[in-house]
């Protein structure tokens, strides 16, 4: 029983120790058996926490891809005068840096697609979505896209004022 009580307190020591230091565990694993599995526990808690943003942005990526058709509604057409309704077909690809995704937008005028542009989106872990800030001859603005299943939502928002000044929904094909 002795050992073991010493065992149980060089374990909580142990842990105590790299939770208040907030580092991965380093160095080779301890002999004990016991603070061994703890040590190697805690060493794949740390990398997952290290790797769960990418793995968010991976699986959205994944989510993302594809043909998504739906409608573009402007929002407030005295921060934007020249907006216009649209009906909207986006295509998402996997982008280059790895971890991005590469957006291409058209609208439909006429019964025919017509390119308006493409984008390179990053995911925003904080927001849960994909977001791309630029600039045009006219504004500033930041896209922000959220995916729920086969449905996408998002706004286009003007900077610095971060006015909403289009809305889409779409669904994928």
């Amino acid at each position: 029983m002795g050992n073991r009580m010493h065992s149980v307190a060089a374990l909580t020591a142990t842990c105590l120790a790299v939770v208040v230091s907030a580092a991965q565990p380093q160095g080779p694993a301890p002999a004990n058996p016991e603070l061994r599995a703890e040590w190697l526990r805690m060493r794949q808690a740390d990398q997952a926490a290290r790797d769960e943003p990418n793995l968010d942005a991976r699986r959205g990526q994944l989510g993302l891809s594809g043909v998504w058709r739906g409608t573009s509604t402007c929002t407030d057409r005295a921060a934007l005068p020249a907006c216009n309704d649209e009906i909207i077909v986006y295509e998402f690809t996997p982008g280059t840096p790895a971890g991005t995704v590469r957006w291409s937008a058209d609208r439909i005028t006429d019964g025919r697609r017509v390119h308006m542009g493409e984008f390179d989106l990053t995911y925003d872990a904080v927001e849960a979505g994909w977001k791309v800030e630029f600039t045009t001859p006219r504004f500033k603005g930041v896209w922000r896209l959220s995916v729920d299943g086969s449905r996408m939502s998002g706004t286009l928002r003007l900077l610095p004022g971060n006015e909403t000044v289009r809305k889409v929904d779409l669904r994928k094909d």
